[in-house]
């Protein structure tokens, strides 16, 4: 994969850098999905993965929008990282995601053990 970034930087310096970073992501992603496409149902990963995909995109809307009309600052940037996290995990609770509901549990579990 540093072929890639070897060949993107020079042209599109950082955005360069992040689409290699992509095209490499997306090349294990299928990799791996390949080993494992006769363990796990292919109907249920699709599914899965469309949930959170889409979430995703709500969340680069939601940034994108944010950094259109602000000036390009380290606040904004925070600003983006904040409402990001906060625009994606707000749109899996209001679909009733069940892995999240799970990890906000066991984070609550362990808070009650350490404070009671």
């Amino acid at each position: 994969m540093e072929i890639i970034n070897a060949l993107l930087i020079p042209f599109f310096d950082a955005k360069g850098a992040a689409i290699g970073t992509v095209v490499a992501e997306a090349t294990v992603f299928l990799i791996q999905f390949n080993i494992v496409k006769n363990i796990i149902d292919k109907k249920e990963i699709t599914k899965v993965f469309f949930k959170y995909f889409s979430c995703g995109l709500f969340m680069l809307g939601t940034c994108t929008l944010i950094g259109i009309n602000l000036e390009p600052t380290p606040v904004t940037t925070i600003l983006q990282i904040i409402i990001g996290v906060i625009s994606y995990f707000s749109i899996l609770l209001l679909i009733k995601d069940k892995l999240t509901y799970s990890i906000i549990a066991s984070i609550f579990k362990r808070i009650k053990k350490c404070f009671f």
